[in-house]
């Protein structure tokens, strides 16, 4: 897994002011009997301060689509605590658009 820093995020966080640093991941993915290569993208929140960090890994095959995501994420100040639970909200309002 190979992971880009796309934005970053000053905030307030309780009492605590904090960084967070919103990611995108990307995994090659292969298979062996059609020999056929694609990448797969997810994302990645951390709190720098707090040193935690969650991922999602594997949420689409579009790079348009997992920045649109990232974005979404930064402008709405998801941490890593919420990450999952909003990108699994997020793929269901795409499968049901589509």
């Amino acid at each position: 897994m190979r992971s880009l820093e796309v934005l970053r995020r000053r905030t307030q966080l309780g009492d605590t002011d904090c960084t967070l640093v919103y990611f995108i991941t990307v995994d090659d993915i292969a298979d062996a009997a059609t020999e056929l290569r694609f990448e797969s993208y997810g994302v990645g929140i951390t709190i720098c301060e707090r040193d935690e960090t969650a991922v999602v890994r594997c949420v689409t095959q579009s790079s348009l689509s997992v920045f649109e995501l990232v974005r979404k994420l930064h402008d709405h100040t998801v941490t890593p605590v919420t990450v999952a639970d909003v990108v699994y909200d997020w793929l269901a309002c795409c499968e049901a658009a589509s």
